[in-house]
C-alpha cells in the first residue's frame, strides 16, 4: 500500500509508484542505480518528495508520497531489540537539487534507529547528489557520507558500515537522555506576550526550547506555519505546543502530524498554564488536549469545575 496523496496524480505516475510498493531490489546493494533513478524521475514530475523503507533482504517495505518539502515517516523495525538497528534503510528525494540530509532527517534516523538514512537531490534534469548517515558510537552519533551523484554511491561499502554499526553502537549513546521537563514551543503574535508564557511554562515545570512570533496575524497561526512548525517540532524533539489565544475548533489540529508520535505532542491554551503548573506534573500534566470550543464541561480539560473557578462550593447537580 502506497501512503500520501495520489489524487490528481497521471495514472502513469500513480502506477510507477504503485509498482514500488514489494518491489525486490539487489540485497547487496545500499541503493540499486536503476532504483534511484525511477525515484528522482518521478520526484521531478512531481515535485515532490518520494519516501521508501528497503529492508535488509532488499525487499521495498514502505513507499509514501509526501510534499514539496516533507514525507510521513512511519516507525517500523524487523528487530524485537530496541538496542538494535531496524533493520531497514530510508531513501528519499529532496526536490529542489539538495541532497543534505537536514537536521529533521537526522533526528528522524536517531528515533527510529534506521540502519541508514540517505537523501538523494533532485531537479528538473533528474537526481544531483545524495548523501548517507549511518548511527555511530563517536561524540555527534552518527557518521556522515556524501556522493557528487547517484552513481557514484559507495554501495558496498555503506552496507559493510551498516552491519559494523550493527554491531559496536550501543542505545545509550545514540538516544538522548530524557530530562524530567517537558519540551515547550512557545507560539504567540509579539515577544512581550511570549515572555509572559514562558515565565508560565518555567512555574509548570516545562523548559522552552522555540519561541514562534507571527506578528499581525489575524489567528495566532494557519496551515502554512503549522506545517513549517511541523518540522521544528520533529527536528526539536518538542513535547508541548503553547498558543498565546483561544483555539477554535478548526485551529486545533490543521495541517501535517507535526512528528511519527503524534500522541506525545499536545497543544494547550495559555490560560491552563497555570493550571497546569498546580496540578500536574512535567511528565503527567493533568491538561488533556483542549477541545474544540463549546466543549467546556469534560472535567479531563484543562477548565476547572465551576466551584474552583468562583472560590465558593458549588452543590453538585
Amino acid at each position: 500500500m502506497v501512503n500520501g496523496n495520489l489524487k490528481g496524480i497521471k495514472e502513469h505516475l500513480r502506477k510507477r509508484i504503485e509498482a514500488l510498493d514489494g518491489l525486490k531490489t539487489d540485497a547487496s546493494k545500499f541503493l540499486p542505480l536503476e532504483l534511484a533513478q525511477e525515484m528522482g524521475e518521478i520526484t521531478s514530475a512531481l515535485g515532490k518528495e518520494l519516501c521508501i523503507y528497503i529492508a535488509r533482504n532488499g525487499e521495498i517495505l514502505y513507499v509514501d508520497l509526501g510534499e514539496d518539502d516533507r514525507a510521513s515517516l512511519k516507525g517500523i523495525s524487523l528487530r524485537r531489540s530496541s538496542s538494535r538497528l531496524s533493520g531497514i534503510r530510508c531513501i528519499h528525494t529532496h526536490p529542489g537539487g539538495n541532497g543534505h540530509l537536514s537536521s529533521v532527517d537526522i533526528e528522524s534516523l536517531k528515533k527510529l534507529r534506521f540502519d541508514a538514512m540517505c537523501a538523494i537531490g533532485v531537479d528538473d534534469s533528474g537526481t544531483t547528489n545524495a548523501s548517507v548517515a549511518i548511527l555511530s558510537d563517536n561524540d555527534q552519533g552518527y557518521n556522515y557520507y556524501t556522493a557528487p551523484s547517484v552513481n557514484k554511491i559507495p554501495q558496498d561499502f555503506l552496507m559493510n558500515e551498516i552491519f559494523d554499526a550493527d554491531k559496536t553502537i550501543k542505545h545509550e549513546t545514540i538516544v538522548e537522555q530524557e530530562t524530567e521537563k517537558e519540551r515547550v514551543m512557545l507560539i504567540g503574535t509579539d515577544a512581550s506576550s511570549v515572555e509572559e508564557l514562558e515565565r508560565l511554562t518555567d512555574t509548570a515545570g516545562g523548559e522552552t526550547v522555540y519561541k514562534a512570533i507571527q506578528k499581525g496575524a489575524k489567528g495566532i497561526i494557519g496551515k502554512g506555519k503549522i506545517s513549517e512548525l511541523a518540522l521544528v517540532v520533529q527536528s526539536k524533539n518538542i513535547e508541548l505546543a503553547v498558543y498565546d489565544d483561544e483555539l477554535t475548533g478548526s485551529g486545533n489540529y490543521t495541517g501535517p502530524a507535526p512528528t511519527h508520535q503524534p500522541e506525545k505532542r499536545q497543544p494547550v491554551r495559555r490560560h491552563a498554564l497555570p493550571l497546569w503548573a498546580s496540578w500536574g506534573t512535567p511528565r503527567n500534566p493533568s491538561p488533556e488536549p483542549c477541545p474544540p470550543n463549546g466543549q467546556r464541561n469534560d472535567r479531563r480539560t484543562p477548565y476547572p469545575p465551576r466551584r474552583w473557578r468562583t472560590g465558593k462550593r458549588v452543590p453538585e447537580s
